[in-house]
């Protein structure tokens, strides 16, 4: 669901040109530090600590779960144990699909979170998203939009913070459900670039 917005409010032609839709479909909830590089400071949106650790463990423990209970088959086929073998082996795959499904989702979620990442350097004119480096001059304002998802339990009501291009293209920095956090974000973004925010977000 996209709520309505009218980007004449923001009084500016390269408003006219955007897209108000939202662009992620997931939340990505980074945290944002303030960094001192050479006298300069750069500001980077980061993996949140939360995510880094919940990824984290779900790694080790599956990963170790998966690791022991292959040891343990290949130790029945290796000792010719075929009763063994034909009681456990049902409750091996199924134990071993659930593993790998949640390595694939931790491993997915940790490299999304990574290719994510920005950072912010006005001394080098530059700011770096998931690798590549673009140049800050062509950041023309920040836009705060809402994104409303209905699911079958809850409703998701979910901010972006994207940056908007001189050339009228987006890039998204942010996501998060606390709309009074990733405002301060903005705000504290929009200072250090010093430009506009868009705030489309209705309440």
């Amino acid at each position: 669901m996209v709520l309505d917005i009218d980007p004449h409010k923001f009084n500016d032609p390269v408003a006219l040109q955007v897209d108000w839709s939202p662009i992620e479909d997931e939340l990505s909830a980074l945290r944002l530090k303030r960094r001192i590089h050479n006298n300069s400071p750069t500001l980077t949106f980061n993996i949140n600590y939360t995510v880094l650790i919940g990824c984290s463990l779900v790694i080790i423990f599956f990963g170790g779960t998966l690791i022991t209970f292959t040891i343990g088959f290949i130790s029945l086929i290796i000792q010719v144990d075929f009763y063994s073998i034909s009681q456990a082996w049902i409750g091996f795959l199924i134990i071993c699909g659930m593993s790998l499904i949640f390595l694939f989702m931790s491993i997915r979620e940790l490299r999304r979170q990574r290719t994510k990442k920005s950072s912010f350097d006005l001394r080098s004119g530059h700011y770096m998203q998931g690798g590549p480096c673009y140049p800050i001059n062509k950041i023309h304002a920040l836009q705060l939009i809402t994104r409303v998802d209905r699911g079958p339990r809850r409703t998701i009501v979910a901010h972006e913070l994207n940056l908007i291009l001189t050339d009228g293209r987006r890039r998204n920095v942010n996501d998060h459900e606390n709309l009074k956090l990733i405002r301060k974000q903005a705000c504290i973004l929009a200072d250090y670039l010093e430009i506009p925010i868009w705030d489309a977000v209705d309440e």
